[in-house]
């Protein structure tokens, strides 16, 4: 009755957020968890908004906030969780690096 989309860029996305989402799923139509760069990292839905995958500009800043208008005028209800960051761009895998999330490759033979 609910599904979940979430991509894989996103280290900030942990199952704390994913439960939450489960959670806000019994309440509202729609859960998002937006990202910096006017996307989102995580869509949940508990029915089918068909206008959320139609003619929509995919990879651009504009996705989140025409997902707002396209929510609004269905008249589904959505709640969002904080602002994450992905990794998109060399700048944001330094991010990742810097925010000590990154975990070490595995040992290499010497």
């Amino acid at each position: 009755s609910r599904v979940l989309l979430m991509g894989s860029d996103c280290p900030l996305l942990d199952e704390n957020i994913v439960r939450q989402a489960f959670a806000e799923l019994e309440q509202h139509d729609a859960f998002f968890v937006p990202v910096e760069d006017g996307g989102y990292s995580l869509l949940g839905l508990r029915k089918l908004i068909p206008a959320l995958f139609s003619d929509m500009a995919w990879s651009t800043g504009l996705v989140m906030q025409e997902s707002r208008v396209r929510l609004r005028d269905s008249g589904a209800s959505w709640v969002e969780s904080p602002t994450l960051w992905d990794i998109d761009e060399p700048i944001d895998w330094q991010r990742w690096i810097d925010s000590g999330l990154a975990r070490k490759p595995w040992p290499t033979d010497q």
